[in-house]
């Protein structure tokens, strides 16, 4: 009896999964096909921070995306555990992490972000890869380019094309990250609790903070990347938006601006920032604030001039936008985002 019941039991759980994996497909069915492919790039932010000794275990999940996935990987790494931190960051979205270290994927669940769900080897490498295998819903283009002489400034410009019929109203949000960053003193060194553990009992990515490990000490001196230096938040509220009235049109772009500072007033840090280390990102929101899409671009020099001839001697020109996102046609004249044939977006000025 007790077997015939379990049996039942088996085969109307097999029967619940079935039913929810077809309305799980029929859903996926309903899901607007986007109208062309576009190239997605997924957004790792994580919660970290020098005093948490943890974190070295963020560091080599971050470094093994960054290895594996190249370009389509763009780390925030949010330094907002200890308030003594020379990169400590307040004004960002308000995250909900869930400790330290800890992250998310295209803003969806909370992970480890070395270990991913199931906290076994290099799992975040699954979670990235699922994350970034859905098609994304927008293609998007940025540009960005240093505002002032003195580079405290960047000026950023995104050009976003919805890609379905049925496009939300999408947000648009901007960060500057920053590589190799490294200061003097003992605020710049990264607790490390893996520091005794032996190599064996660590994956090949955490192996070199263990003990005999390159980084294998209690207070590691390294250098810090995807550091978020600034942000189109203020506290927690973003700034950044499209243009009133924007509507979402699926193949029409739309453009949006902002002007993104350095952190000026923070004289360590400012100490550690290189310009040629210093990157724009835009993320993309769409339906339930996830990321739709993503781009990462280095800091161009401040336009002057008409760049048309190299334009056009680099790709050929596919499309011509003003700063309200409509597109223009050749010989207008003022500030364009013009649209190249390898996917690139430039700024130029016609005169």
């Amino acid at each position: 009896m007790i077997s015939l019941n379990l049996s039942r039991i088996m085969m109307h759980t097999c029967a619940v999964l079935a039913g929810l994996m077809a309305l799980q497909a029929s859903a996926q069915d309903r899901r607007p096909a986007p109208i062309r492919e576009a190239r997605r790039c997924s957004v790792v932010e994580e919660y970290t921070g020098t005093r948490c000794g943890y974190c070295t275990r963020g560091h080599a999940g971050m470094e093994r995306l960054r290895r594996q996935f190249g370009d389509s990987f763009i780390g925030i790494a949010l330094h907002q555990y200890n308030a003594t931190d020379p990169m400590y960051i307040t004004n960002y979205a308000h995250m909900a992490f869930e400790g330290a270290p800890n992250c998310t994927v295209n803003r969806g669940a909370f992970v480890d972000p070395l270990w991913g769900h199931d906290y076994q080897g290099a799992g975040i490498v699954d979670v990235f890869e699922a994350a970034n295998s859905v098609a994304p819903s927008v293609d998007v283009t940025l540009t960005a380019e240093w505002a002032d002489d003195g580079q405290t400034q960047v000026s950023c410009t995104a050009v976003v094309e919805p890609l379905t019929d049925s496009s939300p109203r999408y947000t648009v949000a901007f960060v500057l990250v920053a590589d190799s960053l490294r200061g003097e003193g003992s605020a710049w060194q990264q607790y490390n609790y893996y520091a005794s553990t032996a190599p064996t009992a660590a994956n090949e990515d955490l192996a070199p903070y263990c003990s005999g490990g390159r980084y294998g000490q209690t207070n590691v001196s390294m250098a810090f990347n995807d550091v978020c230096i600034a942000s189109s938040y203020a506290g927690n509220l973003n700034l950044a938006r499209f243009p009133s009235g924007t509507s979402f049109e699926c193949g029409v772009p739309v453009t949006s601006t902002y002007t993104l500072k350095l952190p000026t007033q923070n004289d360590e840090l400012m100490k550690a920032v290189r310009a040629g280390h210093v990157y724009a990102v835009v993320m993309v929101f769409g339906s339930g604030n996830t990321v739709a899409n993503a781009r990462k671009v280095p800091i161009s020099p401040a336009a002057s001039g008409i760049a048309e001839p190299s334009v056009r001697t680099v790709s050929e020109v596919v499309g011509r936008y003003g700063l309200d996102g409509r597109r223009v046609a050749p010989g207008h004249r003022g500030l364009q985002v013009v649209r190249l044939s390898d996917g690139r977006s430039m700024k130029y000025v016609e005169k």
